[in-house]
């Protein structure tokens, strides 16, 4: 593996493992929290994180098919290719979001691998 490929593996593996750290054994109520009435509740924050690592790592750079739309999670939460603009998936879907961010890590790591990324034209 790359020298470089090892800290960024790295990175990856503490922010997953932090995340999952700090929302495994929330309440329903907790996962619902928002600090003001204008703020996005923990649930919502955590599936937001996981859309657009998904976006970034599937579309962006590999040009690909989002896994929102490829595997079937946009249809099965009832929400289109953008996701952002929708509610977040309920509580009883936090198990559901667990395994669709799970699903985006695998990609994230295959591509730091070695999957050459895509080359975006800015125009």
């Amino acid at each position: 593996m790359s020298a470089f490929k090892v800290p960024i593996k790295s990175g990856l593996n503490e922010y997953y493992g932090k995340l999952k750290q700090t929302v495994e054994g929330l309440t329903p109520e907790e996962l619902l929290w928002q600090p003001g009435p204008e703020s996005n509740h923990i649930l919502w924050t955590v599936w937001h994180m996981a859309r657009v690592s998904d976006r970034w790592a599937n579309s962006t750079v590999l040009g690909g098919d989002e896994l929102w739309e490829a595997d079937g999670w946009a249809e099965r939460r009832r929400q289109g290719a953008v996701g952002e603009c929708g509610e977040a998936p309920a509580v009883d879907g936090f198990v559901e979001l667990e395994v669709y961010q799970g699903a985006g890590r695998v990609t994230t790591h295959t591509q730091v691998q070695g999957k050459p990324p895509r080359i975006v034209d800015p125009r």
